[in-house]
């Protein structure tokens, strides 16, 4: 008869070096296997497992095993780690396979985003770049993954972090005058994802309107003759464009007639290496004129009038009677000259004219206040002005 003997199922002690970690950290989990008193010390090996992750066996040494679990091995949340004790051949015949568990808390690691734009003031008109930089923390793994850039109604489109950075340039025009808020939010990649959650960075920017300004020089002429004012624009905070400019009369004498004209230059230029520039206007003014007018008389008299008409008019009835009657006419003849002498006295003699001369005006002579518009080709269509005196003698 053959006596059988139980083998002992031992204890198996799990203890992690801690007891919350984050899916960055890497744990350490001491496996201690006890038979009990009078026992042998147990020997075999132990493997650890929780979730996805298992260890590769480890022997016993003194009835201890110490194995580290790599950082993102543990999902995250509350981990049960279970350690298998699987006896050798020698301790096979005392021991019996046996399982013991402990639990730890995991949790993923939140990441700071910085945000840093490449200056804290722009323009309207300018491109801002901005580094976003996504750090995991001492000890912790390189967070990969991208980001995208919101600032009121620009967003970025994502891009991939490089070494745990990514820059992004924000086009000239997207950002709003004032003091805008640059928002980084940092997505995890299927890598990081068990190690990291999504984390948000903000900075700070001002932005200006971008503008310039302008001027324009007075101009006295006389009537009738052109005259030329300089314009000059500048830029005042950064604008980078062209400036159309146009020109009107804005105020006149009273009862003005003839007004000026005016006509704007050539469009100026602006930039990073030119921030000022000239145009000229050119005004015009209209000379007064006169007109010479005949203008007949007032009196007209028959082409008879007159003493000379009264003669001419009794030669031609002398000459056409005969001989014999020109003698008791010639007593009429005598009669009709002293009418048309008459005729001469009553009537004032032959017609009469006079020339006369007529001015037309020309540009009334005063002081005129010309305005002269500017129209920027930005986005914003920046508008500025610049008024002179045009003295017209």
């Amino acid at each position: 008869m053959i006596a059988l003997t139980a083998t002992v199922l031992p204890t198996v002690a799990v203890t992690p070096a801690l007891s919350s970690v984050s899916t960055g950290q890497p744990l350490s989990v001491t496996v201690t296997v006890s038979g009990g008193t009078g026992n042998p010390t147990p020997t075999g090996m132990v493997t650890l497992t929780s979730g996805s992750y298992t260890s590769a066996a480890t022997a016993l040494a003194s009835g201890n095993a110490t194995i580290s679990v790599p950082a993102g091995s543990l999902a995250a949340g509350s981990d049960t780690l279970a350690a298998n004790y699987s006896p050798d051949t020698t301790g096979a015949a005392t021991y019996s396979a046996s399982t013991g568990t402990a639990a730890v808390t995991v949790t993923t690691i939140l990441p700071t985003a910085t945000v840093t734009p490449a200056s804290s003031s722009i323009s309207t008109t300018q491109t801002l770049s901005v580094t976003v930089a996504v750090n995991g923390g001492t000890g912790n793994p390189m967070p990969t993954g991208a980001v995208t850039l919101t600032s009121g109604a620009f967003t970025s489109t994502a891009t991939t972090l490089a070494s745990g950075s990514a820059t992004i340039s924000i086009p000239a025009g997207s950002l709003t005058a004032g003091s805008d808020t640059l928002t980084a939010t940092y997505t995890p990649d299927a890598t990081s994802a068990s190690v990291y959650n999504g984390a948000s960075g903000t900075s700070s920017v001002t932005v200006t309107s971008s503008g310039y300004s302008m001027s324009a020089t007075a101009v006295t002429v006389s009537a009738g003759t052109p005259g030329t004012s300089t314009i000059t624009v500048s830029s005042t905070s950064g604008y980078a464009g062209t400036v159309t400019l146009s020109c009107k009369v804005t105020s006149s004498p009273a009862n003005a007639s003839n007004l000026p004209t005016c006509l704007a230059g050539q469009t100026v230029t602006l930039g990073a290496g030119t921030t000022s520039g000239t145009s000229t206007v050119t005004v015009n003014t209209t000379a007064p004129t006169t007109a010479l007018l005949s203008m007949p008389g007032s009196k007209r008299s028959l082409p008879w009038g007159g003493a000379s008409g009264g003669a001419m008019l009794a030669a031609l009835v002398l000459m056409g009677l005969p001989v014999r009657r020109r003698k008791w006419l010639s007593m009429i003849v005598v009669v009709l000259a002293m009418a048309a002498l008459g005729g001469l006295v009553a009537f004032g003699g032959g017609s009469s004219s006079s020339t006369t001369g007529t001015t037309i005006p020309g540009t009334t002579p005063g002081a005129y206040t010309l305005t002269v518009s500017g129209t920027g080709n930005d986005s914003a269509s920046t508008q500025a002005s610049a008024t002179f005196t045009l003295t017209v003698n």
